[in-house]
């Protein structure tokens, strides 16, 4: 158990041999009885005694949906942060598949991070599903603070690509097409890298690409800052058609452009700060287009790409699925949730 400003992480007890169905079942009882002395006897005023406090439980794949069960909560909210129907073997989609059917059987919200995965769940039967893409943190991914030194002494244009580079979920073939024509520019990798194939191989062999390697979380704006452009080069596969790019709203709320793949209609209102594009042709026109545009529009450019993502900090988010989870407790659905469609804040 461990306890940060007031949140509690618990991890329970992992009882070994749980294909045994009594031992299952124990292992669900014990975890659930560890939450529920984590929550106390308070009521909805704090004090034991009072009557208590609705609990919502909010789950994810993969959530033990047996738990939640037995924790009996006036409401089960679905966080759809991936949409790993299409990932892994066979066998590996069934199970997802499987755990996802009963976990929309359970939801009485559902919250997806884009409006393709949300489609996509209103199709496999779920009651209420709703939009909510993911934000970023309006206090520190603020444009005009200090930027990373090492990359800010890099040729230019620097074209950036920050966080986890994972083979293959990204597009390595189209990586290199755009490094190799484009000799004059510094292609910066800052982040861990999982996997390697014959093409990555060769981008980081080349003169003007910089694998700096992982850098703390708190210093993300930083290297933000020191770029003209963000690179997020995705294969084009349902879970990356479905995703919410994180990279992507960090870069624009710092004031720098970006640029992914592949197309993505459901995000044409970051346009034309973030531009998503099918092939490396319309990648390498995307780039120089934004680095000309950043380097001519100056402060202003990066307050325009700023307010494009305005109402997507993560403390205006949270307010709208708290809004959501009020109006659900209180029995009153939102028209646009009763009908099956995305419920957004009129700013989105």
């Amino acid at each position: 158990r461990r306890e940060v400003d007031g949140l509690v992480a618990l991890a329970p007890l992992d009882l070994p041999l749980q294909r045994i169905g009594t031992l299952r079942r124990a292992a669900v009882r014990r975890a659930a009885a560890e939450i529920e002395a984590a929550l106390g006897p308070s009521g909805a005023s704090g004090e034991p005694g009072g009557p208590r406090a609705p609990r919502v439980a909010v789950v994810y794949p993969r959530s033990p949906l047996a738990v939640v069960r037995a924790l009996s909560p006036a409401a089960v909210v679905y966080h759809a942060i991936d949409d790993e129907s299409d990932e892994g073997a066979a066998e590996a989609r069934e199970r997802y598949l499987a755990w996802e059917r009963d976990a929309l059987h359970l939801a009485d919200l559902c919250v997806a991070v884009s409006e393709p995965l949300a489609e996509r769940l209103r199709a496999e039967g779920a009651r209420r599903v709703v939009c909510v893409p993911n934000g970023y943190d309006e206090a520190r991914f603020v444009p005009g603070g200090p930027a990373d030194p090492e990359i800010r002494a890099l040729p230019g244009p620097r074209v950036g690509f920050v966080g986890t580079m994972r083979v293959p979920r990204h597009d390595t073939a189209l990586l290199l097409d755009v490094v190799r024509a484009r000799p004059g520019a510094s292609f910066v990798f800052v982040g861990a890298v999982a996997g390697s194939d014959a093409a990555w191989r060769e981008i980081v062999e080349r003169p003007n690409v910089h694998v700096l390697g992982e850098r703390p979380h708190a210093r993300v704006p930083e290297v933000l800052r020191a770029l003209d452009v963000t690179l997020c080069p995705y294969t084009d596969t349902r879970f990356n058609r479905h995703c919410s790019p994180l990279k992507v709203v960090e870069s624009l709320a710092v004031g720098v452009p970006a640029v992914g793949t592949p197309p993505r209609p459901d995000l044409a209102g970051l346009a034309p700060h973030a531009r998503f594009v099918a092939g490396a042709d319309a990648v390498l026109a995307a780039l120089d287009d934004l680095t000309h545009g950043a380097a001519a529009g100056g402060e202003a450019g990066g307050d325009a790409a700023r307010a494009c993502v305005a109402s997507r900090s993560w403390g205006a988010l949270a307010l709208e699925i708290e809004r959501l989870v009020d109006a659900l407790l209180a029995g009153r659905e939102d028209t646009d949730v009763r009908r099956g469609e995305t419920a957004r804040p009129e700013s989105r």
